[in-house]
């Protein structure tokens, strides 16, 4: 694309909150797996109350785009909000799938599998718990391997004999 198309399609300044709400609602709707500008548009205008032409959302969805990238790009977002997004991207392109009427039935369970492994991978990411798991505790330390009493009796022959410990102390006293 050329500059001059980009300065073309490039929205006008929208300051307004509910234009923020309008954007914000367009995302939503492309990562859900809309991707016509028109279907966009009737989506935002119905969910927000106002009255957006497909035009406004492409330009408005290439503005944003093109913040995204630059802040991305810039470094100041980390590499879990990284992990994140690519999540997100990963669950849309799984949503476009799983809500296409023409898909076969394997395809279409698979995108649903996809997007609950991305949800519950965002879920982790943010911190939030999705399983619970019971474990009991006795106390006891169980050891890997079992001691007998004839190389306990070994190991102390040898120790008295080097004089590591003294003679007088008895078996008992371990």
């Amino acid at each position: 694309m050329s500059d001059e198309t980009l300065r073309r399609n490039a929205p006008e300044e929208d300051t307004g909150v509910k234009h923020e709400a309008c954007v914000a609602e367009a995302w939503r709707l492309l990562s859900e797996g809309v991707y016509t500008f028109r279907a966009i548009a009737r989506g935002v205008n119905a969910k927000t109350g106002c009255s957006h032409t497909h035009e406004w959302v492409k330009r408005a969805l290439i503005r944003h785009s093109k913040l995204i990238e630059e802040t991305m790009e810039s470094g100041a977002i980390d590499s879990r909000a990284k992990y994140l997004s690519a999540l997100y991207q990963r669950r849309a392109s799984a949503a476009r799938i799983a809500n296409n009427a023409g898909a076969r039935d394997a395809d279409r369970l698979a995108a649903l599998r996809i997007m609950l492994e991305c949800d519950e991978k965002v879920a982790a990411a943010e911190g939030v718990v999705t399983q619970r798991r019971a474990e009991e505790h006795s106390g006891r330390v169980e050891h890997a391997h079992a001691v007998t009493e004839d190389q306990k009796a070994e190991v102390l022959s040898a120790l008295k004999e080097l004089g590591v410990i003294s003679p007088v102390i008895t078996d008992d006293a371990t």
